[in-house]
């Protein structure tokens, strides 16, 4: 799985740094951004359900097929 956050859009609220630190960070311009772009295999739910919780849905999940 990839996650990227679409910046164009990203309000800021922090929602997704608070709920997923490991994941999330902000920016220096007060956006979000992931802290790696492929999420760890063991973070992958909580990857989802951060995804859900933004309000503007700025969180890309990008699922990789296996094989």
């Amino acid at each position: 799985m990839k996650v990227r956050v679409d910046q164009s859009i990203c309000t800021g609220c922090e929602l997704c740094a608070a709920i997923s630190p490991d994941l999330f960070e902000m920016n220096g311009e007060g956006l979000s951004q992931v802290k790696s772009e492929a999420v760890p295999e063991d973070r992958t739910e909580e990857c989802r359900d951060t995804a859900d919780t933004c309000p503007v849905e700025a969180i890309r999940v990008e699922e990789q097929d296996e094989g």
